[in-house]
């Protein structure tokens, strides 16, 4: 009953009165509702998580994270031997979680597991589900991987263990390219991209994804402010993703150390949200510990909470709760709405527009008060699905209206605050109120026959 209540309140919040369009509203009962299967989950996980005990992996937990990157990144598991570590791997796989590997700092996987782990199989520890690689190399590194880790991975894990590699964002102040790539007059970030989509990613035989860091809250003298390229790398990513239909994942900002640190829960749901509006569906927090290399704020400090622990963790129950949801439809681009309150178009718009879908599947009009980005989605039947985010600053605290007309639809699903509403329209339209920063998804529903 409690939960009715609630969604009956969301319904009345999301839903602006008499801005339907006239005509009768349907009736809830007389919407035809899919059910989707509740079978898949999307990666939630975090880099430098601290040695596994009992205290530690109880907040690993709690804060919602279903994988652990077993590092030794600035700290050994225990004693830093094989045996240590795969007892460590063990203990994580009995507290529910899986475990991805990941070598020391990031690098030289192979190497260094050869030479720790001598007549090791990861495939006789259950609880092992992929290898991190690499965390951000630079293009003069691909032969390497494309030499030594590929082969060694497809001819050792690519059946059973996940390939996961972080690459650089566009603001990295290298990429390691060639004197005549970098003359070529390509964009800089597309060529590195698109390096390691032909070199490596779709040499790679198993599941695997493409994955990027780029860290959008700013602060400067005048305040707060978002990247102003960070749309730009979430498209080529998401577009990658789509063309070699692997997995996305995106790095979220969850520590300050030169950035802006989040101030609330709102800022972690609205990169989690902005990333799935291109199509993300893995998160990888960085980061969860700060240390004596790391010294900046973090899920943990000195092993204990911080607010951004607490921030991060209704984040992630927020999204768990629907996750199997957006997992069941495929991501198929993305639309970028100016706001009508703003004279001038949206710079981060701008860098896309050339990318961006001018039309979507089922819409048949769009508007918006403030600016907002539409991601496209479609299930395996066909059903169209729409991400939608209230973009901007989220602290600059603009609420938005976001108004739909579609090309046939008696009412909608939507998924806002981790919860499901339904509710009837009329005349295909309707009107979302949304928060700063706010996303939601949101499906629309046909009569029942």
């Amino acid at each position: 009953m409690k939960k009715k209540l609630i969604s009956l309140i969301l319904a009345t919040a999301l839903v602006v009165p008499g801005c339907a369009g006239g005509g009768k509203i349907t009736n809830v009962e007389d919407l035809d509702v899919k059910k989707y299967e509740d079978n898949k989950k999307i990666v939630m996980m975090a880099d430098l998580p601290p040695s596994p005990d009992e205290y530690n992996m109880k907040l690993y937990k709690e804060a919602g994270f279903n994988t652990y990157i077993m590092t030794e990144d600035w700290t050994p598991i225990k004693n830093g031997n094989s045996t240590d570590y795969f007892a460590a791997v063990e203990y994580v796989g009995s507290q529910g979680l899986d475990v991805f590997i990941r070598g020391y700092d990031g690098s030289s996987c192979p190497g260094y597991f050869e030479e720790k782990f001598s007549g090791k199989n990861f495939l006789d520890y259950e609880p092992i589900k992929g290898i991190y690689l690499i965390d951000e190399p630079t293009a003069n590194k691909f032969d390497d991987i494309k030499n030594v880790y590929v082969p060694w991975y497809n001819e050792n894990y690519s059946q059973d263990l996940y390939w996961h590699l972080n690459l650089l964002p566009s603001y990295s102040s290298t990429f390691g390219l060639t004197a005549e790539e970098m003359a070529s007059g390509e964009p800089v970030y597309e060529i590195y991209m698109n390096k390691y989509v032909e070199e490596i990613l779709k040499n790679v035989q198993g599941a695997k994804d493409i994955s990027l860091d780029h860290y959008p809250l700013r602060t400067g003298r005048e305040g707060n402010y978002l990247s102003n390229m960070w749309l730009y790398d979430l498209m080529i990513a998401g577009q990658i993703a789509k063309a070699q239909n692997c997995d996305f994942n995106v790095c979220i900002q969850s520590f300050d150390g030169g950035y802006r640190l989040p101030e609330s829960a709102t800022d972690i749901k609205f990169q989690m949200y902005t990333s799935m509006a291109f199509g993300a569906n893995m998160f990888e927090f960085f980061c969860y510990c700060s240390n004596t290399a790391l010294k900046f704020n973090a899920l943990l400090t000195n092993l204990q909470p911080t607010d951004l622990y607490y921030y991060v963790k209704e984040a992630i129950a927020e999204i768990a709760s629907f996750d199997h949801v957006f997992l069941s439809f495929d991501w198929q681009g993305t639309m970028a709405i100016n706001g009508k309150n703003n004279a001038t178009s949206n710079s981060a718009f701008d860098v896309i527009t050339d990318k961006t879908l001018k039309e979507a599947s089922g819409i048949k009009s769009v508007s918006a008060l403030e600016d907002c980005l539409i991601g496209s989605f479609k299930d395996a039947d066909g059903n169209d699905g729409y991400l939608i985010v209230n973009y901007g600053e989220p602290t600059e605290g603009k609420k938005n209206t976001v108004s739909l007309e579609f090309e046939k639809a008696a009412g909608v699903a939507v998924y806002r605050y981790g919860i499901e509403t339904v509710y009837g329209i009329a005349s295909n339209k309707t009107d979302l109120e949304l928060d700063a920063g706010e996303g939601v998804f949101l499906i629309p529903l046909s009569e029942k026959e």
